[in-house]
């Protein structure tokens, strides 16, 4: 009785994270990885209870489908994991799951001992974990995060749970799942597997929301279209960079660039054309920036660039660079293109209480004077003080 408690405990377990996962699943069903994790936890759970409540009857059927549903819900466990780090599901889950079926149901067909037969589910659980464990440590360009550790820890916990169970059915000294009734088995057997997948459960969720919140920071100050900083992370970058500049009576350039006759691009070719062409821009201009230069689209077919430590001399080497690579630039349709550049530049003399609004107007107006004087130029101008 204490060991069908435990094991009906670990199923509801299961059964409620596998749920909630499956409710994400139903809001946004493109993200794959929810409903692997919540059949995982759901299959995992059933074949659990299935195999308690058998309480180690010669069940052919009831072993089978209940053993089997552990390791396949332990298949689609990995799964999940691949799926969310953007990898596909491996065929090898499948060979996985065949195989056990195929082995456990010889076993059962052969009348092998319930040690031979707790021998093969440790094996195949040891290494589903494993596999997990691989996919959770191994190297990502994201940084780690608690939901990451958190898996980690479950996934730890259960493969070291089994690999003991393992080296004592090896040796001829492990009791069976089914048959512990001691207070100190059950512990082993049912609570600490129960909180190693309660762990893995809740971290797989943490992961899941963790990256949804960083998708939105993200989108919060990224362009969607280019992949550059949009116009109010611009904004704020600009504002730091000018303070930093103040105090440390450093330069600074801001330059305003703007696609030279790009509604023709539109008209011409189509909007995705156009979108194609911004994109392109947008690649371009972090190609030819420095690596401490801030490119960011501030709207339409406008760019904002930020040059830290950067003179007058500087920002116009730096302008003539980038309208050469805008003149050498050939779009899908083989249309070229030229940009217009206007640049504030804050040198030595400036008034300590300029404030980033008016340094961007002044960019801002040297632009529609490099557009008045015919395209395809710069114009730039040292703003020493609260007038230029």
């Amino acid at each position: 009785m204490q060991t069908l408690s435990a094991g009906i405990s670990l199923f509801l377990a299961e059964l409620c994270l596998g749920l909630i996962l499956a409710g994400i699943h139903r809001f946004a069903p493109q993200d794959k990885c929810t409903r692997d994790w919540a059949l995982g936890m759901l299959l995992t759970g059933i074949g659990v209870l299935i195999v308690t409540e058998n309480g180690g009857a010669p069940n052919s059927l009831k072993l089978l489908a209940g053993n089997c549903a552990i390791i396949f819900g332990g298949v689609y466990y990995w799964w999940g994991i691949r799926l969310f780090h953007r990898r596909s599901r491996s065929r090898l889950g499948w060979l996985i799951a065949a195989a056990f079926f195929l082995l456990f149901g010889a076993q059962l067909a052969a009348g092998a001992s319930l040690p031979a037969r707790s021998l093969l589910v440790s094996l195949f659980t040891v290494l589903l974990l494993a596999c997990d464990l691989f996919e959770l440590v191994r190297p990502r360009p994201e940084p780690s995060t608690f939901g990451r550790r958190l898996a980690i820890s479950g996934a730890s916990v259960l493969l070291l749970i089994y690999l003991l169970r393992l080296l004592l059915l090896v040796a001829g000294q492990g009791g069976s799942l089914t048959r512990s009734s001691g207070t100190v088995d059950v512990i082993v057997l049912f609570m600490i597997p129960m909180v190693g997948l309660l762990l893995i459960g809740a971290g797989l969720m943490l992961m899941y929301f963790e990256r949804i919140i960083a998708d939105n920071l993200r989108l919060a100050s990224e362009d969607a279209l280019t992949g550059l900083p949009n116009r109010r992370a611009i904004v704020g970058a600009g504002e730091r960079a000018l303070a930093h500049a103040l105090r440390y009576r450093e330069p600074l350039t801001v330059a305003i660039l703007d696609v030279d006759y790009f509604k023709s691009i539109n008209d011409r070719f189509g909007h995705d054309a156009g979108d194609q062409v911004l994109a392109d821009i947008g690649a371009l201009l972090r190609r030819e920036c420095r690596q401490p230069d801030l490119v960011g689209r501030y709207g339409g077919e406008e760019f904002c660039i930020l040059f830290p430590h950067t003179d007058r001399a500087a920002a116009e080497i730096a302008a003539e660079r980038i309208l050469r690579a805008a003149r050498s630039y050939r779009s899908r349709q083989d249309g070229g293109l030229t940009f217009s550049i206007g640049m504030a530049v804050l040198e030595q003399g400036w008034d300590e209480t300029v404030e980033w609004p008016a340094l961007l107007k002044v960019a801002d107006q040297q632009l529609y004077l490099a557009k008045d004087a015919g395209r395809d130029q710069c114009r730039c101008v040292a703003f020493r003080h609260a007038g230029v």
